[in-house]
């Protein structure tokens, strides 16, 4: 029986092909879209954790809304939180920091990124807790000038010392590139571009307030733990408006953030998926249904000379 089963098989290889390709097909999509998903969030962890390897603290405004599409909108923060917070004891650096759209467009008129991920504006920070480190050319000295990430630079084939034309939902100038940047070790961030300027300019160019940023972030000195020194911070701010994280939960929250992001791409592959795994299993089906009427009379036979109903 075992010798005839495979002769039947071998005779029949087009059922055989159809229904591993049914299966295979199905489950490959299936275990294809978590394995990608999974590598993108993994990505995106791993990014956010070196982002702010660095950051001990994290002071942004606790004023925030919903959008959308599931975004925060948060409020600005008075820029005159910096010198406070710079002053608290077991602060080694304090930045200030500030985040909207900018696209960057470079000498052939070119606009560069966009089209899913998002184009960043903020301030150029060197050292701890910045993720920002240069690769090439030198920080902005002043308004006419830009730093922007080595991905971008590539996407747009745009050198140091070249004129970008900026916009923001400000205004649209032309600056000078000075400098290409990494963030946090990587030539950008999946996709996304950044235009980054001195504190003065991004304050008036990207936020149009010169009297407000977007968040405060610290580097300790090592002589307290995060949270003592987030509490401090706290303390001396005396603001409810103003809220306080450690760089551990701004890291989890950054994290987290992107996580439900890319659930929507998940859900969208995966019905995707599950279609395949649909249409494989009425495929699986039909060849199964029409081997067995096939075989009705061969079976019967099988039966007549002495084979189980298990064989």
């Amino acid at each position: 029986m075992f010798k005839l089963s495979l002769k039947n098989i071998w005779s029949r290889k087009g059922r055989l092909v159809l229904t591993a390709l049914a299966v295979i097909a199905g489950t490959a999509f299936l275990s294809g879209v978590f394995v990608f998903t999974d590598t993108i969030k993994g990505s995106f962890d791993k990014l956010f954790a070196n982002a702010y390897a660095t950051t001990d603290a994290y002071v942004r405004s606790a004023d925030v809304i919903e959008g959308e599409f599931g975004e925060e909108l948060r409020a600005n923060i008075d820029a005159g939180l910096l010198e406070v917070v710079a002053a608290v004891p077991g602060v080694a650096s304090a930045q200030a920091d500030v985040s909207g759209t900018a696209v960057i467009t470079n000498a052939e008129g070119e606009s560069v990124g966009g089209n899913g991920p998002p184009q960043f504006g903020a301030v150029w920070n060197d050292g701890a807790p910045s993720p920002w480190t240069l690769k090439e050319g030198a920080g902005p000295a002043d308004g006419t000038e830009v730093v922007i990430d080595v991905a971008a630079a590539d996407r747009g084939n745009i050198e140091i010392g070249d004129p970008v034309t900026i916009t923001t939902e400000e205004a649209t100038r032309e600056f000078t590139v000075v400098g290409l940047a990494l963030f946090a070790g990587e030539d950008g961030a999946n996709g996304a571009t950044f235009a980054l300027f001195d504190q003065a300019t991004a304050q008036e160019f990207v936020l149009g307030d010169p009297s407000q940023i977007a968040v405060v972030v610290v580097a300790g000195d090592g002589t307290v733990s995060e949270d003592e020194l987030a509490g401090a911070i706290r303390a001396a701010i005396g603001n409810d408006e103003v809220e306080v994280l450690t760089g551990t939960e701004i890291t989890e929250e950054t994290q987290s953030q992107a996580e439900e992001s890319l659930n929507f791409l998940t859900l969208f592959l995966s019905i995707f998926a599950l279609i395949a795994l649909f249409v494989g299993s009425f495929v699986i089906y039909n060849v199964f249904s029409i081997s067995a009427a096939q075989r009705e009379r061969e079976n019967a036979l099988l039966r007549a000379v002495g084979a189980s109903r298990a064989q």
